[in-house]
């Protein structure tokens, strides 16, 4: 009797902390968001002195990396992809973005011109 009853005290407990991390996750994924990080001096030198410089080698390497793989891209019929990856991102990432933001999707839902069709 007392093994039943350790059993379903266990059992009652192990919901309860299933239940209370599962609602906790539900309103925290909730209040984030609505939730815009402040913008800082030190965020807006951190993106121009490092991140920017960065983001325009990372855009220099992916075009490089465009132009090897085009022909690998071409054969299997997924060029705008293989653009969009290796060069459009990194581009909006580095020249589309606000000074000292570093959430992508901001960037993205700010460009027009960004067309990824996940």
């Amino acid at each position: 009797m007392k093994h039943k009853k350790t059993r379903w005290v266990l059992l009652t407990v192990l919901l309860f902390f299933l239940t209370l991390t599962t609602l906790g996750t539900a309103f925290s994924a909730q209040s984030d968001e609505f939730y815009v990080e402040p913008q800082t001096a030190e965020k807006m030198l951190l993106d121009l002195a490092l991140i920017r410089p960065l983001g325009i080698v990372g855009t220099v390497l992916g075009s490089v990396a465009y132009v090897v793989s085009y022909p690998f891209a071409a054969w299997g019929g997924n060029t705008d992809e293989t653009y969009q990856y290796l060069v459009a991102d990194p581009a909006i990432y580095t020249f589309r973005r606000p000074l000292g933001h570093f959430e992508k999707d901001l960037a993205e839902e700010q460009d027009p011109l960004y067309k990824r069709g996940d």
